[in-house]
């Protein structure tokens, strides 16, 4: 599973969240900027894509690991991972970005079950303005939808957001 260990700073401001969503008064700031940063993570988890330079994880059985997040710059940890959660650092791999997606290979002699590797990966400025728009029309459907809903009242993903995140996957592909 693919999780975002250390957020860089915030693609957007709360002033450009708030212009967006039309809210004037200040009595929400906190709760605003909240779900901006949980949009950017969950668009920049979506695109495998950073606004900003982030820490990511991942956590598998996988002895060949990609790590599909565009440009990773390090990676900075890989772990076995025991049954009772305790972490050993590995020194039996390698990496290689020849496919385009940087990929950890786990050494042939290594046992283990359950690894971890955690890196860091660089902004691509290629589609940042698409995905601060992806992360202002995530952020303004809960903002606007944050009151308690009935199982009558259920609202999806706006189908724009869907598209916007789908087209720059495949465009990566």
């Amino acid at each position: 599973m693919l999780t975002c260990t250390s957020p860089g700073a915030a693609a957007l401001t709360l002033a450009e969240l708030k212009a967006h969503m039309r809210v004037e008064n200040d009595d929400e700031n906190t709760e605003i900027e909240a779900f901006g940063l949980t949009a950017q993570r969950w668009v920049e988890s979506a695109v495998r894509q950073t606004v900003n330079a982030s820490s990511w994880q991942v956590e598998t059985r996988e002895f060949i690991i990609p790590l599909e997040m565009s440009a990773v710059t390090t990676v900075d940890a890989v772990v076995t991972v025991a049954d009772d959660g305790t972490e050993t650092a590995l020194t039996d791999y390698r990496t290689d970005s020849t496919q385009g997606v940087t990929h950890v290979i786990i050494g042939e002699n290594v046992t283990a079950s359950v690894f971890r590797v955690r890196w860091t990966a660089q902004a691509e400025s290629v589609y940042t303005d698409e995905l601060k728009i992806m992360i202002k029309l995530l952020a303004s459907t809960w903002y606007s939808h944050r009151e308690s809903v009935s199982t009558d009242n259920v609202k999806e993903v706006p189908h724009a957001l869907e598209m916007m995140a789908r087209s720059i996957t495949l465009a990566r592909l």
